[in-house]
């Protein structure tokens, strides 16, 4: 059974920059851990500039403050498997982009 954590929020840095978001999507694009990106994907954006595309969309919302180290960048989402769980890397990824799609396609992911 498959469960999803949401673990951590994202907030600018204390020298109001975004890279707290950049470096959580390089470690989720992790190509060793993704198995040469194989395992990974994106909804409404593109994938290779995520962070930008996320960012645009926060500026035309007015939602981008990075003055303030309190704002939410982004939330980074985990999904976990029991231990000894025989889970195959392509079911794992099938059932993070269903939850994406049904749970999170409003939004970018």
């Amino acid at each position: 059974m498959a469960i999803f954590k949401f673990v951590s929020v994202l907030h600018p840095t204390k020298n109001h920059r975004a890279s707290n978001l950049s470096n959580c999507l390089d470690y989720t694009r992790n190509d060793e851990k993704t198995k040469e990106g194989i395992l990974t994907g994106a909804l409404n954006c593109r994938l290779e500039h995520a962070a930008e595309d996320m960012l645009d969309t926060m500026r035309a919302y007015g939602k981008l403050n990075l003055n303030n180290t309190r704002s939410r960048l982004a939330y980074h989402c985990v999904i976990s498997f029991k231990k000894g769980e025989n889970i195959s890397n392509e079911t794992a990824i099938k059932i993070a982009r269903e939850f994406v799609e049904r749970y999170l396609s409003s939004y970018e992911c």
